[in-house]
């Protein structure tokens, strides 16, 4: 299912957005980017029905006859998963938890019974279905969360940081479980992320929102061909840190630290090459351009 936006407005007390004119295709992994406060949550919120304090419309068109149809109609078509708001009962296992939804989806138990089961599999959580959720994790309670959402099998799904207390192979999981849904089930995902160095290899469009405006909305290879300038690297010690800050700042090339927590050395990565006579830097080289360096070194 297919969603537009047309002349959608929206306000909250930060800014005001107007005039924004989307498409979320079906069968893709539409990313929304942008940095905090840019309004990315409310324009979802405002997709998915929790904030109704719009202007504008916002339709649902339908795959097999492409028709408009109103949110009332889909409202059971769609689910969103939140990290900052998950509405689990504590004092009820994680199996009650997704039964209570499953209830409320129409399921009958034993379907639900099965669906919860294969999906809590999945998502590695079948051990700790009979603990109470009061006693789960940020992480568990997240892929309980998961499991609850598509337990109603959704045309749709909205996300807003979904990988919010997950490790590593989790997040994988999950934008893998995500990839089979859109290209088996021709579900529409859209996202909210940070993670920009994982998810980028999912993304199908990528929508970039800045201050309440909406920059632009492109598929991912039209993002790379516009933005398709090598950014740089160097390495260095941290004793000369200062000193490759003062030549950054002369020549006013943009950067970020990309340094691990257990790193030796600094890595610091640039937006155009600099120009260095000293010994200062250990190694130099050129990286192909991300979305997180499209977001970073934008004006």
């Amino acid at each position: 299912m297919k969603i537009q936006t047309s002349k959608l407005g929206l306000v909250n007390n930060k800014f005001v957005m107007d005039n924004i004119n989307l498409t979320f295709k079906s069968g893709q992994f539409n990313l929304i980017i942008g940095k905090n406060g840019s309004g990315k949550t409310q324009l979802l919120n405002a997709l998915a029905g929790i904030n109704t304090n719009i202007t504008g419309e916002i339709s649902f068109v339908t795959d097999n006859d492409n028709k408009s149809t109103k949110r009332k109609d889909v409202a059971k078509k769609y689910n969103y998963i939140s990290a900052h708001v998950r509405n689990l009962f504590n004092e009820l296992t994680g199996f009650e938890n997704c039964m209570f939804f499953a209830h409320l989806y129409g399921i009958n138990k034993n379907e639900a019974s099965e669906k919860i089961y294969k999906l809590a599999e999945y998502f590695t959580l079948t051990e700790d279905l009979n603990k109470k959720v009061g006693e789960y994790s940020n992480g568990m309670m997240q892929r309980l969360h998961f499991i609850r959402a598509f337990l109603n099998e959704p045309e749709i799904i909205f996300l807003d940081e979904p990988t919010t207390g997950l490790d590593i192979h989790q997040i994988l999981k999950l934008y893998k479980f995500l990839q089979h849904q859109k290209n088996t089930h021709n579900v529409n995902i859209i996202c909210i992320a940070h993670d920009l160095e994982m998810v980028e290899q999912f993304a199908d469009s990528i929508c970039l929102i800045e201050q309440g405006e909406v920059i632009w909305q492109k598929d991912i290879k039209a993002v790379h061909d516009d933005y398709n300038t090598n950014c740089f690297y160097v390495d260095l010690e941290q004793a000369h840190m200062s000193k490759v800050m003062e030549l950054l700042d002369e020549q006013k090339i943009k950067w970020y630290s990309e340094t691990p927590e257990d790193g030796i050395l600094v890595r610091l990565i640039l937006d155009s090459k600099l120009d260095f006579t000293d010994n200062l830097i250990l190694q130099m080289g050129e990286k192909e351009r991300t979305l997180k360096d499209i977001l970073l070194f934008r004006e």
